[in-house]
């Protein structure tokens, strides 16, 4: 029982965060918004900037489960 409690408390494994690597908008980034990398859908934050659907922007970061991108 007690191995079950740390667990939860740790929370979920997070996945690692594809840094240096380019996505595409999949619709405007203002300044979030979604992108596709390798076929799954991420929501994204632009960090201080804007991006069009289909531009592609680099993965800098992760945080809460939302991958931070810059053109």
């Amino acid at each position: 029982m007690y191995s079950e409690t740390k667990r939860f408390k740790q929370g979920p494994p997070r996945p690692a965060a594809p840094i240096g690597e380019k996505a595409v908008a999949v619709e405007e980034l203002n300044p979030t918004g979604m992108v596709k990398l390798h076929g799954v859908y991420w929501r994204a934050l632009c960090e201080g900037c804007r991006a069009e659907a289909g531009e592609e922007v680099l993965i800098v970061g992760y945080k809460d489960g939302v991958l931070l991108v810059r053109k």
